[in-house]
């Protein structure tokens, strides 16, 4: 009995062996036969695994004690599997390296593309969120509307500028708050305590809204990831003006909105977040048509 649970130990544990090095390749499989190896072996060691063991508890019935050659057979299996992988993985490796999988891909298109891969490949919503600093970009506006009405009620409001607290750019509405026309025909903004039409950007966004339109406008891109890399930027978009229309109707709806946001006893904190949060679009469902043209287009499974 005691040679029975030694053995069922080791076929489990080469079993499970073999299970893990076949979820590594499928789950980070590339586009060198590096994975291949991997794949494979694992499949080969789950089975010659189960094979063995079921040689040992066959050898029982015998009454032939059998787990030494268990362990032996498995050690010997996992030696040769890992020999294989290493020596061709090494020359796979160094080949494919320098080049794409898909020939007419070239280096030049490569390096842009991996610049798109690295700012929105393979992350989940709240990583693409942080990407474009979402979380910052609502508490920022919130603090500076805070301030805002503090101008209101010491009867400063025409002392406020929103674009003094500015980090590069401000994003504008023109569909909210009122707009007159300048004698040059440039849109003007209509000071009005109760309006929230802009929305100052962190520096993190703007940034990689830069990379998203240096890809967009690339003449390296082909037009099979330009499309759907200009729908997810619209989403990006969206994300952002949704923000400054919680804002207008949160600041019209009451200044304790703002006021205690913060404050954790109050039926206010939080508010303008949670509203915000439901009606954000999500960035992965784009993100990842993006990703899948990516490596369709690189000749990667």
């Amino acid at each position: 009995m005691r040679d029975v649970v030694i053995a069922l130990i080791i076929g489990a544990i080469f079993f499970a062996g073999g299970g893990i090095l076949t979820a590594l390749a499928i789950r980070y499989a590339t586009n060198t036969s590096l994975w291949d190896w991997v794949l494979w072996g694992g499949v080969a060691l789950m089975g010659v695994s189960i094979a063995t063991l079921a040689m040992f508890l066959s050898s029982q019935v015998t009454g032939r004690p059998f787990w030494l050659p268990t362990i032996l057979i498995n050690i010997g299996i996992c030696a040769i599997v890992g020999g294989l992988v290493f020596y061709y993985s090494a020359t796979t490796v160094t080949q494919d390296d320098h080049i794409p999988v898909n020939s007419k891909v070239s280096d030049a298109q490569f390096l842009e593309l991996q610049e798109l891969i690295s700012l929105i490949g393979g992350k989940d919503e709240d990583a693409l969120r942080t990407t474009f600093d979402f979380d910052v970009m609502i508490d920022r506006n919130i603090d500076i509307i805070v301030q805002m009405i503090g101008f209101i009620r010491a009867g400063r409001f025409h002392d406020f500028h929103l674009f003094s607290y500015s980090e590069g750019q401000v994003l504008i509405a023109t569909n909210l708050g009122r707009w007159t026309t300048g004698p040059s025909g440039v849109p003007i903004a209509v000071p009005d305590p109760h309006d929230v039409y802009a929305i100052i950007l962190p520096k993190k966004y703007t940034a990689a809204i830069a990379t998203l339109v240096r890809v967009e406008n690339s003449a390296l891109v082909p037009e099979s990831i330009v499309g759907p890399l200009k729908d997810f930027h619209e989403t990006v978009d969206q994300d952002a003006q949704l923000l400054i229309e919680v804002l207008n109707s949160k600041l019209k709806e009451d200044e304790e909105n703002f006021l205690q946001y913060k404050a954790g006893s109050s039926r206010y904190f939080g508010g303008i977040r949670q509203v915000y949060v439901s009606k954000f679009k999500n960035l992965k469902p784009k993100a990842d048509i993006v990703n899948a043209a990516v490596k369709l287009y690189l000749g990667a499974r």
